[in-house]
């Protein structure tokens, strides 16, 4: 269908074009079809990619269940890193390390092959910290922008902890504006129901009580992406240049992604 071979030129393109090898993907994704449309179009560079995805589930049965549909979803046998999603308060540790949890589908994909490696992505510094000094992860994403990190301190911490326990940082909103703010052209929203239905039963409150602030102009980036090419090109490459980070993810929007590319070529 047209939707599809959309996302077939979209990855061409960032493949053949741009270089761009490291692919993350979730369920929620896309109104909630982002890894069905994702793998068929990446399936004839799959060889050449680095693949990412993630689940909600912190119980081990519902983390197993979402594996192998994500596998199914995106036509490969492997992904080279699976991640907690959104790790955000002391339950969600404890679920994913208890018996019974998550950690044990992680591992045992691991071990057979399934995943390569074990990451998680996260808002909240402390948690953050928690889950990187449990030692059983491998990547920690988290937001690692200028404006945070200068005049709020943000992720300061993550980045320390991160290097000094050997983990790879995967920079969130790195362009972003800054704090976002209501206004002409911005909208609030909630999940709609395509994201929901991936999400566990007892973690839906939780997102719908969680507003989304949505650009119009950028209607597939969940934040408000600085546009100008220089200072696009400033926040990339000051996430690019902390330490401990080795990949920095673009604002979630095709029309910023030239230029975005152009900063590394």
């Amino acid at each position: 269908d047209t939707e599809q071979a959309a996302a077939n030129e979209a990855v061409r393109h960032a493949v053949e074009d741009l270089g761009i090898r490291y692919f993350d993907v979730a369920p929620e994704y896309g109104d909630g079809v982002a890894q069905e449309r994702l793998g068929p179009a990446l399936r004839p560079y799959r060889s050449q990619v680095f693949l990412a995805a993630k689940t909600m589930y912190r119980d081990a049965e519902g983390a197993a269940a979402d594996l192998e549909a994500t596998l199914t979803a995106l036509q490969t046998d492997f992904l080279d890193l699976y991640q907690f999603h959104s790790i955000s308060t002391e339950e969600d540790v404890r679920r994913i390390f208890s018996a019974g949890g998550a950690m044990e589908t992680f591992v045992a994909a691991k071990e057979d092959g399934r995943i390569k490696a074990i990451g998680f992505s996260a808002h909240s510094e402390p948690m953050a910290i928690q889950m990187i000094e449990t030692g059983l992860v491998d990547t920690c994403m988290f937001p690692i922008n200028f404006a945070a990190y200068h005049f709020g301190g943000i992720g300061k911490g993550v980045l320390e902890a991160a290097v000094a326990a050997g983990v790879g940082v995967v920079a969130l909103k790195a362009c972003a504006k800054g704090r976002l703010k209501v206004r002409d052209g911005v909208d609030v929203t909630v999940p709609t129901e395509g994201m929901m239905r991936h999400v566990p039963e007892w973690k839906r409150l939780e997102m719908l009580n969680f507003p989304v602030v949505m650009n119009r102009r950028h209607p597939t980036c969940w934040y408000e992406p600085e546009e100008d090419p220089d200072e696009l090109r400033r926040l990339f490459l000051w996430a690019l240049s902390q330490k401990g980070v080795t990949a920095v993810l673009p604002p979630g929007s095709l029309d910023l992604l030239d230029c975005i590319a152009s900063v590394v070529q």
